[in-house]
């Protein structure tokens, strides 16, 4: 059984060869196989990505709601504090020698805050939880 291959005249070369060495044809098309596939991976990172900022932005948007019902439930606390200690009659009185005993354990019943103080109208000090009234 003799085998004969069909050569090209002018290059030497297969008569069915594209005239590309392999390494070149491989080349391209693992790059055309790859390409859809890189393509494919970058959208998911990108969809992934649009994810993380949704769930980021809800979760910034849960704390911050978490914050301003607590800051609003603070307030109102501190609001019904004052409107009471407002209505007591040693604070009416706006007499240094008659600080209320309010004053005298503010610290501890309420150490989120810095001091308490009652003034005149006109600015002067009357009481005040840091040392300031005279029980």
């Amino acid at each position: 059984m003799t085998t004969t291959m069909n050569l090209n005249r002018s290059t030497g070369r297969n008569a069915g060869s594209t005239g590309w060495p392999i390494g070149t044809v491989l080349a391209t098309l693992s790059l055309l196989l790859l390409l859809p596939l890189l393509f494919f991976l970058l959208t998911q990172l990108q969809d992934e990505n649009q994810r993380i900022v949704a769930r980021s932005e809800s979760a910034a948007m849960n704390l911050a709601q978490i914050a301003a019902h607590a800051l609003e439930s603070q307030l109102g606390d501190t609001q019904q504090f004052l409107s009471t200690l407002a209505a007591r009659a040693n604070v009416r009185a706006l007499d240094i020698t008659r600080c209320d005993p309010v004053f005298g354990d503010y610290h501890q019943s309420h150490p989120a805050f810095t001091a308490l103080t009652t003034t005149t109208t006109d600015g002067k000090l009357v009481c005040s939880a840091l040392g300031g009234c005279r029980t």
